[in-house]
């Protein structure tokens, strides 16, 4: 067993943009980068003990797992095993990635990943933490006509269905006011809304193991939204996201080394 305490693992899509901007900056920086996608999990060596989590014989201590429970992860299993498989490679990687002498980025726990990382899910825990959130009217309540529909799948705000489809789907309705985007970084606001409550969500959210996020909030600091694998849409957004990131996670590799 080879330990490779400053090598970053990276699990995630082939063309995830996040992650290829980190290995650019891990890599110009001199690290060493190992790349997996998630759907060749299944085929990889691992082994998981109480001391260590080792991959293809190497011993892993900084992740940046871009991964959600949507998307496939034992490729190579025919149709008949391939569910039994995913559920096996995704409670590996939770225990794997659990210790807290492994730098990951994001650390989901079991509840979190269970939960299809949705964002009412995120929303909820943090509200139950006592963080303030935009107020929302859930099925077919009275709601006002301007307000909007949030798909509980997407939280993508969406037209207001009729009142009886609302029933029925138990929509998300809430103001159709504009929300103030926010990233997120270790537990600090990076851009966005400076607010105390966004700042806090912040903070908890790494307390989590959400390293990386991207949160809407009202005008008054209200969250709103939590997406834990945001995609940036802005190119200089997303050199400033991947330069900070991949020098982090970069230094914990030379820490690691030295």
């Amino acid at each position: 067993m080879i330990d490779a305490p400053g090598e970053l693992v990276i699990v995630a899509r082939p063309a995830d943009p996040v992650a290829a901007g980190v290995r650019r900056v891990v890599a110009g920086l001199g690290g060493s980068v190992a790349w997996y996608s998630p759907g060749e999990l299944a085929a990889l060596n691992v082994e998981l003990t109480e001391a260590a989590f080792n991959v293809a014989q190497r011993t892993v201590r900084t992740v940046l797992w871009r991964v959600s429970p949507d998307m496939p992860l034992a490729e190579s299993f025919c149709d008949g095993d391939r569910s039994f498989a995913c559920a096996e490679v995704a409670a590996t990687w939770i225990a794997g990635l659990n210790p807290q002498t492994t730098a990951v980025i994001n650390r989901f726990d079991a509840d979190a990943w269970y939960s299809g990382l949705r964002p009412q899910y995120w929303r909820d825990r943090l509200q139950a933490a006592g963080i303030g959130v935009t107020e929302i009217r859930v099925a077919d309540q009275p709601v006002p006509a301007d307000w909007q529909w949030s798909p509980y799948t997407t939280g993508e705000p969406c037209e207001l269905p009729e009142q009886t489809a609302r029933a029925v789907m138990a929509s998300v309705c809430h103001c159709a006011a504009p929300l103030v985007p926010t990233v997120a970084l270790c537990g600090e606001v990076m851009t966005g809304c400076r607010d105390t409550n966004v700042q806090r969500a912040a903070a908890i959210l790494d307390g989590w193991g959400v390293g990386l996020a991207a949160l809407d909030s009202d005008a008054d600091g209200r969250v709103h939204r939590v997406r834990v694998l945001p995609v940036f849409d802005d190119p200089s957004l997303l050199e400033r996201v991947t330069a900070v990131l991949g020098g982090r996670l970069y230094d914990h590799c030379a820490a690691r080394r030295s």
